[in-house]
């Protein structure tokens, strides 16, 4: 019985179906074209969700085409590596200027990579190389359990509605007045005590929402 991949040969990906999941055109190097080759990608589970890395594909892309029990009407990409497949993107490779054979990282044609870096650090950078973010994963957490992270256009809200209601319940403060039957006697209620319920109320409000500061996805030690 012959085995079960054999026959292995260089290509590169010709036509890229959007319709049609992990299936490619791959045109070998030797003029022949395959239609709807399988490409290699991780493991999805029965609510659709993948668990592992998906390669970006693009037309253009060497790719390394083997044929199940050495069937050429069985045709499977295998690998696809970082090499152009042609002239077209000869030049692809060459013009990376940050190239690092020991790196780990993850990248976006944008320019935009996240890399495992000094020993436990993973940082996300941008196409200038400025890093966005970086977490240390060396530092032990200080406490025990996980806290949400704070939402920050949420938060930024929140703070502009305790502010406004503090401002307006200085100016109420100006405005206290009060009336005395005659001398000795207790004075009422301010005349804007209604203005102060109110704004209780709204303290009341934003105490409340304050649950809606944090993230329910993001969360850090």
């Amino acid at each position: 019985m012959p085995s079960a991949l054999n026959g292995a040969e260089p290509g590169q990906i010709w036509k890229l179906y959007p319709k049609i999941k992990y299936r490619a055109d791959v045109k070998l190097h030797t003029g022949q074209i395959l239609e709807k080759v399988r490409l290699p990608g991780p493991y999805y589970g029965s609510k659709g969700f993948q668990s592992g890395f998906k390669h970006g594909f693009v037309v253009g892309q060497f790719v390394l085409v083997e044929f199940l029990q050495n069937r050429r009407d069985n045709p499977i990409v295998t690998k696809v590596y970082p090499f152009p497949g042609n002239n077209k993107t000869k030049k692809n490779l060459e013009s990376n200027n940050d190239y690092d054979p020991a790196e780990i990282s993850v990248g976006h044609e944008s320019g935009h990579k996240t890399i495992w870096a000094d020993q436990g650090v993973l940082k996300h950078i941008d196409k200038t190389k400025a890093v966005r973010f970086q977490i240390d994963v060396n530092n032990a957490p200080t406490v025990n359990s996980l806290e949400k992270c704070v939402q920050g256009q949420t938060l930024k809200s929140q703070l502009e509605t305790l502010i406004d209601t503090l401002k307006a319940m200085n100016d109420a403060i100006k405005l206290i007045t009060v009336t005395c039957s005659s001398p000795g006697n207790p004075s009422s209620v301010p005349v804007n005590s209604a203005t102060f319920t109110s704004l209780n109320s709204d303290l009341t409000t934003s105490k409340n929402n304050l649950s809606k500061i944090l993230s329910e996805v993001v969360k850090h030690f």
